[in-house]
């Protein structure tokens, strides 16, 4: 009857470990989920010589890593490689 006790409360203590990872991932991403009210979307004219780097360095918030808003960039135009063209229009959300 012990050995049921030990197994019945290990199952319990892995349910609730479960539930509160879960409550924590939801919790991180709807924080981090940018609100759509605070995004406006500017049209960007790819000029010779520009890169997703130098764009990203322009328009990211303040103290973003380039590397993430390259990202957000490349997901939010659906872009299959991270070449751009000159003469391309992006779209760059932009937080207010």
């Amino acid at each position: 009857m012990n050995h049921n006790k030990k197994t019945h409360r290990k199952n319990l203590n892995i349910i609730l470990l479960t539930i509160i990872l879960i409550f924590i991932a939801f919790s991180f991403f709807s924080i981090a989920a940018p609100n759509d009210e605070n995004i406006e979307y500017y049209s960007y004219l790819v000029k010779s010589g520009d890169t997703l780097w130098d764009i990203s360095s322009e328009f990211k918030k303040e103290n973003e890593d380039p590397r993430n808003y390259i990202d957000i960039i490349v997901k939010h135009n659906q872009m299959v490689s991270l070449n751009i063209m000159p003469g391309q229009i992006i779209s760059l959300p932009i937080y207010k």
